[in-house]
């Protein structure tokens, strides 16, 4: 029994983009994929009571597959080399949460790291002038905003392939030269219909794949796990940092965080890592990243 489960768990591991998306089996395993190795052990131990020795041995399939998958997610990256000043470009995204009472608090929380590039998300509630004075330049679309310290060049909103406007695109005049800048909050994850967020984000990685600007920045709440199927493509065009002290970075629920929704993914820039800070009234964390321009 445990040897059999451990070759199911294998495949599933190794070939979850394959399994039919049927009553959302691929969406739950897709977000749920770092949390499968907590079976590795439980499967030991079934092993070892039988006294199985093949099943044991079976096991070292997942074990291995979880490793080669994560195991370089989880170690910390060595420490990077400070920068000299100005060459380097913060960026944060919040989902403020459309119940925030407070909202102007998250963003004072989020304001004492600075960021040059800010992204909301579900901006519903109003926000003091005072609370957004940090960012002069801002272009709101719905419920999404984008905050930055830099003149924003040209914006436009996105539909991305829906009926409705949840995202945007701007260009920023940044010291490292201009910065093609998107902001996304895909549509709701449910097990039986994701579809509107599968094709906000594949239109997203359309958009991106024409783009020719030398640096990206793509960032905001995907509805979608790091390893979901759909930002396949996405990540192949773009690069997500590493969480700087190790771990998967998860964003949501704030109160137990089991999944990474929010990402900044980027093209142009070195790696300078991530982090992730807890900010009161959102149910989901926010994420922050140090570009390095050189």
């Amino acid at each position: 029994m445990a040897g059999s489960a451990a070759i199911l768990l294998s495949i599933i591991l190794l070939g979850h983009e394959h399994i039919p998306d049927v009553l959302g089996a691929r969406l739950a395993i897709d977000s749920a994929l770092p949390w499968l190795g907590l079976a590795i052990p439980l499967l030991l131990l079934l092993a070892a009571v039988a006294r199985a020795k093949t099943a044991a041995a079976l096991v070292l399939v997942p074990t291995l597959s979880w490793l080669v998958m994560f195991g370089g997610v989880i170690i910390p990256p060595p420490p990077a080399a400070a920068a000299p000043p100005g060459t380097t470009l913060t960026v944060a995204t919040q989902n403020l949460a459309a119940g925030n009472p407070d909202p102007g608090k998250t963003l004072r929380e989020l304001s004492r790291r600075s960021p040059d590039i800010l992204a909301l998300e579900e901006v519903v509630n109003p926000i003091d002038s005072a609370g957004l004075s940090e960012w002069p330049y801002q272009v709101r679309v719905g419920s999404v905003m984008l905050l930055s310290k830099y003149p924003v060049i040209d914006s436009e909103p996105l539909t991305l392939g829906l009926g409705w406007k949840r995202a945007l695109h701007a260009t920023l005049d940044s010291p490292a030269g201009p910065v093609s800048v998107y902001v996304i909050h895909a549509d709701s994850a449910r097990l039986t219909d994701h579809t509107p967020r599968n094709t906000m984000i594949e239109d997203l990685t359309r958009l991106v794949s024409h783009d020719a600007a030398p640096r990206i920045v793509a960032l905001g709440d995907f509805n979608a796990a790091s390893y979901d199927t759909t930002m396949a493509g996405l990540n192949a065009l773009l690069t997500e940092a590493k969480p700087t002290t190790g771990g998967f970075g998860f964003t949501w629920p704030r109160e137990f965080p089991l999944i990474r929704l929010d990402h900044i993914l980027t093209r142009g820039f070195h790696d300078a890592g991530l982090t992730v800070q807890d900010t009161t009234g959102s149910d989901h964390l926010a994420l922050l990243s140090t570009l390095d321009t050189r």
